[in-house]
């Protein structure tokens, strides 16, 4: 892998800072984190933004050595990190049939600022590209002018706190604020909404983590 290579797969420019190759990581992350989406259940994507980022995060540190012998040993520290994350990773894979994906995110869930940045990037695209037919076709998933009973829950293990859900229909879902490293979503009262307002929320979603039932008519209205 080269730089060129590295900064396509994390979909960067040739000028983009060490803190927009941060974040650029960061966010690919969430989406293709295997534990948070189920296409990418194999991990070859992840492992490969995963090795994009630190292959850019070596060289930052390599640029930044103030003289010729720290910038040798930096570049010797970057091939035997290589080497033993290699190991590590095989000799994980051998003990365990699950591969433990937290270990790479632990690291900016646990960043308030970052979180910030996250949220507010997602709703300006979210703003962007919200238009009639999107709700002409949540309104086609319950009968106009008609309530229906629903059954509204959230899954821990995709729900990230992003907090869409609960700025979109506050008085169904709450986030844990208790606790900075990846807060939860869950449904307080699952009547505390119109049906649209509630699937609304659930189509923001970006990790489909809230399940939406039409318990009148016993089938699925979200994830479709």
């Amino acid at each position: 892998m080269n730089t060129k290579q590295a900064r396509q797969i994390l979909l960067l420019k040739e000028d983009s800072t060490y803190e927009e190759i941060r974040y650029a990581y960061r966010k690919l992350a969430l989406e293709l984190h295997p534990d948070k989406n189920e296409k990418e259940s194999d991990g070859k994507k992840f492992k490969m933004i995963t090795e994009a980022y630190y292959f850019l995060k070596n060289q930052h540190k390599s640029t930044h050595s103030h003289n010729k012998k720290s910038t040798t040993k930096t570049h010797e520290d970057i091939k035997n990190s290589r080497q033993n994350f290699r190991r590590n990773e095989q000799s994980r894979r051998r003990s365990s049939p699950e591969e433990d994906w937290s270990r790479f995110t632990k690291e900016f869930e646990e960043d308030k600022d970052w979180w910030k940045n996250y949220e507010q990037d997602f709703w300006n695209k979210y703003e962007s590209t919200k238009n009639e037919s999107v709700h002409e076709q949540e309104a086609s998933n319950v009968k106009e002018n008609q309530e229906v009973d629903l059954s509204v829950r959230v899954d821990p293990s995709l729900c990230i706190g992003c907090c869409s859900c609960e700025t979109i229909a506050p008085s169904v879902f709450t986030v844990d604020k208790t606790t900075t490293m990846n807060p939860k979503s869950r449904v307080y009262n699952a009547k505390g909404a119109k049906n649209l307002k509630i699937i609304n929320a659930a189509e923001t979603c970006p990790t489909k983590a809230i399940i939406v039932d039409d318990l009148d008519n016993d089938q699925r209205i979200f994830p479709y």
